[in-house]
């Protein structure tokens, strides 16, 4: 074997080993779990997609009255969204219990006060209680969904109605509304579930383990909200952490997008028995 395969290898396996150890969704477990998740939502938007196509939302360009329109847009939408919630209920209720259970296994060690803090590899979550709080969020969040889809529909076409747009026009404006929700829509809704799952495990690990304060690690791309609250350090477990405005957060994640995560840490100096 040549010098430059060699080294190229022990890259691969240092990177492999570095992704296992970082907590939560940056972990080389959440990862694939987010990117399981976000191609079943895929497919769930291209299902959507189809029924609205269906539904010929273009034909309410005729129309001449603007909440007139947004109101057939609205019922007709609510029905589409109706047809097609029990396939994303079901699509977010596997991945949800999924990760919970992965992001139970994995090893988090984090360094805290100059010491090293383990947070088990395998702490023996029931998977019978991840399915009931995966079956709890998955309906949840399918009704925020779909009123957000809802009301994307009615807007663009209340817009087209208020514009005097052609069927036509209308019919390119959903086109491209649709083409998002396939790409950029699945992608948010897999990371925020994930992390969500992700951040649930972790607080459920730390509450079965008894270990007393939790702190939120950094992700890489992490931003201002977050930076304020590690540097406030560790907090008891069963206390929110606080941001420098004086808002709380129960755990990770902190916010849409949010790739920080919540892990166990040592008592703040002073704090310590």
């Amino acid at each position: 074997m040549n010098k430059q395969l060699l080294m190229e290898l022990v890259q691969v396996c240092d990177d492999l080993e570095e992704a296992c150890n970082r907590p939560g969704v940056m972990s080389l477990a959440g990862k694939m779990a987010e990117k399981r998740c976000a191609k079943e939502v895929k497919t769930y938007f291209r299902i959507l997609s189809a029924r609205v196509k269906l539904a010929h939302f273009e034909k309410l360009a005729n129309l001449t009255d603007e909440q007139q329109a947004r109101h057939a847009a609205e019922m007709k939408m609510r029905d589409v969204a109706r047809r097609s919630g029990d396939i994303l209920q079901r699509i977010l209720k596997g991945n949800i219990h999924a990760a919970i259970l992965a992001a139970d296994k994995q090893q988090v060690l984090h360094e805290a006060q100059g010491a090293t803090v383990t947070v088990g590899p395998a702490s023996g979550m029931l998977s019978a209680d991840a399915e009931a709080y995966a079956e709890a969020q998955a309906a949840q969040h399918v009704v925020g969904i779909n009123q957000t889809t809802v009301d994307a529909i009615a807007d663009l076409v209340a817009d087209a109605v208020g514009n005097q747009q052609t069927p036509s026009e209308l019919s390119r404006g959903l086109r491209d509304l649709l083409a998002g929700w396939t790409k950029d829509r699945s992608d948010l809704v897999a990371q925020h579930e994930m992390a969500d799952a992700f951040g649930y495990a972790a607080m459920e690990k730390l509450k079965r383990e008894e270990i007393e304060y939790k702190q939120l690690i950094l992700s890489p791309e992490a931003c201002p909200v977050c930076e304020s609250i590690e540097d406030n350090g560790p907090v008891p477990v069963d206390e929110p952490f606080v941001d420098e405005d004086g808002n709380e957060y129960d755990r990770s994640p902190i916010h849409i997008r949010c790739r920080c995560a919540t892990t166990g840490a040592r008592a703040p100096e002073g704090e310590q028995p």
